[in-house]
């Protein structure tokens, strides 16, 4: 309404550009604020001053009126910044995409395939969880142990749970972070696990990496929680060995040992990773390329070596 402006009114706009930048007084935004008094009950008129539009209270209620409008505009600000994190986290398909590379490898290492000197690559010989060749420095074995399985049931089983859980990780922390942390956190668990059980034990699969994921969830949400009091803050690790219990303890050929200590090591990925991104997101989401690169990069760079270190070429 327009104003008629005397002593019993004071207009709130040059208080308000102490605190809020010049530009937020658009005409649309005073109209918002406008609404905003109105729905506080604080009693308010807009009308036109000799710069532009004018936001009159009286003057009881200066301090309230201008208190909600500060709120007012720091709900907006968070929620701009909230959306402006969607936009920079990861979406499903890098987790698609690396899953398919995943079932193409399994059908490639069942072909007779030629290469550096050996007449059939023997990839189960040369790349799995071998705790006697691990333990004796082929430290590769702990990366290239995950692209291998032993047939389709436990490649589909791990890609279909691997699927629900990292895409939830990486919508939280981008593709390449998240993707970089289940491959560690997978690597971790089974190096983890060579040393606790020795040799002779062997294993395969993409579970220990699976199960690091839930453990890295466990740990994102353990941070989340920790400002609550009480048995609430320990949901996440209780679902995470709930999770363990119906998923990866079944089966003759189940490694638990493999599935626990990656879950083990990823709950403290996750904590890490919770509390860089709750202070650097800007400069993690920047980063997140290079760590996609970095986990892209590492298998096959493992298994070139597991190749070389073997090859009939080079003996």
């Amino acid at each position: 309404m327009n104003a008629g402006f005397n002593d019993q009114w004071l207009d709130l706009l040059p208080r308000l550009a102490e605190t809020l930048p010049r530009q937020a007084q658009s005409e649309e935004r005073i109209w918002e604020w406008s609404l905003v008094l109105t729905a506080m009950g604080i009693e308010h008129q807009v009308g036109h001053s000799r710069p532009g539009l004018a936001l009159m209270v009286r003057p009881r209620d200066q301090s309230r009126a201008e208190e909600e409008i500060q709120a007012f505009e720091q709900e907006n600000s968070l929620e701009a910044e909230a959306d402006s994190q969607d936009r920079l986290l990861g979406t499903v398909e890098p987790t698609l995409w690396a899953l398919l590379a995943l079932a193409a490898f399994f059908k490639a290492v069942r072909l007779d395939i030629s290469l550096l000197g050996y007449d059939d690559v023997p990839w189960q010989q040369l790349g799995s969880v071998e705790a006697w060749a691990v333990m004796h420095g082929e430290w590769w074995r702990v990366l290239t142990g995950l692209t291998l399985h032993g047939d389709v049931p436990h490649l589909v089983s791990n890609m279909l749970v691997g699927f629900v859980f990292i895409a939830m990780l990486c919508r939280e922390l981008g593709s390449g972070l998240g993707w970089f942390l289940v491959l560690l956190a997978g690597a971790l668990g089974n190096g983890c696990n060579v040393l606790m059980q020795g040799p002779p034990h062997d294993s395969i699969g993409f579970s220990t990496s699976v199960f690091g994921c839930v453990g890295l969830l466990a740990g994102l949400r353990s941070l989340e929680r920790s400002r609550h009091d009480g048995a609430r803050r320990y949901l996440p690790i209780a679902a995470a060995l709930g999770l363990l219990a119906l998923l990866g303890t079944g089966g003759e050929n189940t490694d638990l040992g493999a599935h626990l200590l990656g879950l083990v090591c990823g709950f403290p990925l996750g904590l890490m990773a919770a509390g860089l991104t709750a202070e650097r997101f800007q400069t993690v989401s920047r980063l997140n390329g290079w760590f996609g690169a970095a986990a892209g990069a590492s298998i096959p760079l493992c298994w070139a070596v597991a190749l070389l270190n073997s090859s009939p070429l080079f003996q």
